[in-house]
């Protein structure tokens, strides 16, 4: 029997992935340890590590009222955001890579979670400013099949 994605595999995807993609040894070396996030950072709060950062954000399950304790075999999606600072725009190609890279080669580690078929796909790359400050966004789409519970 597949390993059913509940609450506890719902909430701890950040955790997940967060481990897979440091695991990576361009992201490890890139990335600091404390600039992977489950929401958009405050970039001018005292907390903040810098550039380049890595969003990942936790996927949300329906639940319907009146089901519980069943499983049914869905398709999730977590959404990855790899951002830098525009002058360092040149490193992008090179993180973006060890992203998939990193995604496509942890399929037993999804696995043990309950994350089957994993897909990656590169949505694309976008300038923007946030706070006074020109960034470049990549966004990575993680597709995955499951056995949600109920």
């Amino acid at each position: 029997m597949a390993t059913g994605i509940g609450s506890a595999t719902q909430l701890s995807t950040f955790d997940t992935f967060k481990t897979v993609l440091s695991s990576n040894t361009v992201l490890s070396s890139a990335v600091d340890s404390d600039s992977y996030y489950e929401f958009e950072p405050n970039l001018k709060s005292g907390s903040f590590n810098g550039f380049p950062y890595i969003v990942v954000n936790t996927p949300q399950l329906d639940n319907p009222e009146g089901t519980f304790d069943t499983l049914e075999f869905k398709e999730n999606t977590v959404i990855i955001e790899l951002v830098v600072e525009y002058h360092a725009r040149s490193n992008y190609k090179t993180y973006a890579n060890a992203v998939i890279q990193a995604l496509e080669t942890a399929e037993s580690t999804l696995e043990t979670i309950g994350l089957y078929n994993t897909t990656v796909v590169h949505d694309g790359v976008a300038e923007e400013y946030m706070n006074q400050k020109q960034l470049v966004r990549g966004t990575f789409t993680v597709s995955h099949d499951g056995y949600v519970t109920r």
